[in-house]
């Protein structure tokens, strides 16, 4: 009997835990209508908003199988409502075209399509506005960017990206150009100004083999520049050679008017670089950081700071700062701490497993702040043998873990490193409702993700097993709040189970000063919210 009221007591506790933490005081949240929509559609992205409130992209799956798909342009209210949904037409009155993207520039939303030619042999790349009170397509299309792929399989017509330069000013197209195996990497870009007038363009050919280059990054300046992050192998297509790095990072600087690059080799006397970002000073200074590793490139032992001189490409400064084991420790179980523990009373090295850098957050005053997060997915195929029949399958588990915040003062030296405990383990979903979303609100961070409830039960700490997220009903969605001193908090946003779908923290998105649109998704129904800091 003691059992069995100690249980209902437990559940109890939890339900009143759970329902207390329904909502953080630290926020508003609005929620749009219910949305019944098809299990093969989903939202693609969030494009804008005004005052009429927010647009996005919906994209639905023609087939189980198939790879093309159907667009829709919506529009929603303040208070995220949907009302307007509206099919969005590729076609120019003679070709299917395929969408590439839709930007906002100056109160105005422009169009991105291409249509590869077969008879012609020509990719092409189209602009158009948008009428937004219609959602629909206006008739202003015109040709931007050409890729002539002549001669090269017909499969491989090259593709274009696009982006823009951090003030809106300039539109970057870029565009990889069609090759043979054991050919020259080439590529080439154009540069727009923010009403889609050309300024200018140029095609390049680098003395590197294609099959020994990768282009990891591009970017254009608020003044028209093109800077490319890229990776050159050396002799063959891995990262070990000899146990050391067979590779080196490379930034590529394209001035209008200069029909060569200046070229910045990123230097680190050795160590492997597992990921780099780079911004540019407005004295043309580069300013690199990431993570390092002294084991190989599957795992991570501390943060680098580098700023190359622009002008003279000399290294101005360069520091590199291992974890501490604090660090390492954190967030594990007794049992993992002990066996981190015992290897370094034995001296073996000990590195974090598997963490990507995403995002770097510049700080006013020269600093910086690296964003990461651990990812890795592992595939296991079992064999069944019934009846003389042999059945193989495969499961693909993807694991979203803790995230990491490190902190870079401005003389490049590492202040502080928190990691915020997250447990997301799924299967064969491609990682659908994992991650976090996150967004800078005056001199905080906040991060939003699914969580177990389990987790932020008053006794969780950092040495109690944390359970996991695995696209459960009963799960709830948390806001991390953290500060500029390193120190961050947990709270339930709401349940899962309320709001009647999961977040997808990869597409939600803030879009102003204070606010951030958050989309939610279960079988057929979907929901948007805003989201208010306070």
């Amino acid at each position: 009997m003691k059992k069995l009221i100690g249980v209902i007591g437990i559940i109890t506790f939890l339900s009143m835990f759970t329902n207390a933490q329904n909502q953080s005081n630290k926020v508003d949240i609005k929620w749009g209508n219910e949305i019944k929509i098809s299990r093969r559609k989903t939202l693609s992205s969030l494009l804008g908003h005004d005052a009429n409130g927010f647009y996005a992209i919906q994209r639905e799956q023609k087939g189980l199988f198939s790879r093309s798909s159907e667009l829709t342009l919506d529009r929603y209210d303040s208070n995220a409502n949907q009302v307007k949904s509206v099919d969005l037409n590729l076609t120019d009155g003679k070709n299917d075209r395929e969408y590439e993207k839709i930007i906002y520039i100056k109160g105005k939303y422009f169009l991105f399509t291409s249509y590869p030619d077969k008879k012609t042999k020509l990719n092409t790349l189209y602009v158009q506005t948008i009428d937004m009170d219609a959602l629909a397509p206006n008739n202003d299309s015109r040709k931007i960017a050409d890729i002539d792929y002549s001669g090269n399989r017909s499969s491989n017509n090259g593709n274009f990206m696009v982006t823009l330069s951090n003030d809106a000013s300039k539109i970057l197209v870029f565009y990889t150009l069609p090759f043979e195996r054991g050919e020259k990497e080439k590529f080439g870009f154009s540069v727009f100004d923010g009403s889609m007038n050309p300024i200018w363009s140029q095609n390049i050919t680098l003395p590197y083999n294609n099959e020994l280059f990768d282009i990891e990054r591009y970017r254009v300046e608020n003044n028209g520049d093109i800077y490319l992050q890229c990776t050159v192998y050396k002799e063959k297509r891995r990262k070990k050679r000899h146990g050391e790095p067979n590779y080196q990072y490379t930034i590529l600087h394209y001035k209008n008017g200069e029909q060569l690059a200046d070229e910045y080799k990123i230097d680190m006397s050795g160590k492997f670089i597992t990921d780099l970002q780079f911004s540019v000073k407005s004295n043309q200074d580069i300013m690199c950081t990431g993570f390092f590793s002294d084991m190989g490139t599957y795992s991570i032992k501390g943060a680098y700071f580098t700023v190359i001189d622009g002008k003279t490409k000399e290294i101005k400064s360069q520091s590199f700062k291992e974890f501490s084991i604090d660090v390492l420790l954190e967030n594990l179980t007794e049992r993992q701490q002990k066996k981190i523990e015992k290897k370094l009373e034995k001296g073996k090295e000990v590195e974090l497993y598997e963490y990507d850098l995403d995002n770097i957050i510049l700080r006013e005053d020269g600093g910086a702040l690296l964003v990461g997060e651990q990812y890795f997915m592992n595939a296991v195929t079992t064999t069944q043998y019934v009846n003389g029949v042999t059945t193989t399958t495969t499961n693909y588990y993807y694991n979203y873990n803790d995230i990491i915040v490190v902190d870079i003062d401005p003389s490049g030296q590492i202040g502080w490193v928190t990691k915020i405990p997250k447990r997301q383990n799924t299967v064969n979903d491609n990682g659908f409702f994992s991650s976090y979303a996150m967004c800078l609100i005056k001199d905080k961070i906040y991060f939003l993700f699914n969580d177990h409830p389990d987790n932020l039960l008053p006794e969780t700490n950092e040495t109690k097993k944390f359970k996991s997220f695995s696209g459960q009903k009963g799960s709830v969605v948390v806001l991390a709040e953290l500060s500029y001193d390193g120190k961050h908090t947990k709270e339930a946003l709401f349940n899962s189970a309320d709001a009647e779908v999961l977040i997808r923290p990869k597409v939600c998105s803030k879009i102003s000063s204070n606010e951030m649109i958050i989309y939610g998704q279960r079988k057929k129904t979907q929901r948007f919210a805003r989201v208010i800091f306070k």
